[in-house]
């Protein structure tokens, strides 16, 4: 588990590296409904593994953001502020848009004993 820096108050729940693609994976976990500031908080923790182990490079990560349910507010705050713009390469340079931010509805099914997972946005 990564720790993040005090003004980003707290531990990323989930994290994960893929080495052979340069991968990470960032992700909170909310026992209930995701709140706005959920997405907030999750947008910091990209923004601090970009900074820290990515070289700004946005492309290599994946973000999560699993709750028991998503109000049509917390789908459009993450619409509207879930993306990222940043620049690669060097002459020519390219800017490039990131918006690998998955919102993630967790249930669990008595049926089968299990807990079921279904993307939202």
């Amino acid at each position: 588990m990564l720790t993040t820096p005090p003004q980003n108050r707290g531990n990323i729940n989930i994290t994960g590296y893929r080495p052979t693609k340069s991968k990470y994976l960032v992700g909170e976990v909310k026992k209930d409904a995701a709140q706005v500031e959920n997405v907030e908080q999750l947008l910091k923790y990209v923004d601090w593994v970009r900074d820290e182990y990515c070289f700004g490079d946005y492309s290599m990560i994946q973000a999560v953001l699993i709750a028991s349910d998503f109000s049509t507010d917390v789908v459009s705050h993450k619409n509207t502020v879930g993306k990222r713009t940043y620049t690669v390469g060097v002459r020519p340079a390219r800017s490039l848009e990131w918006t690998h931010l998955k919102l993630v509805r967790y249930s669990y099914n008595a049926a089968n004993d299990k807990i079921d997972l279904a993307v939202v946005a």
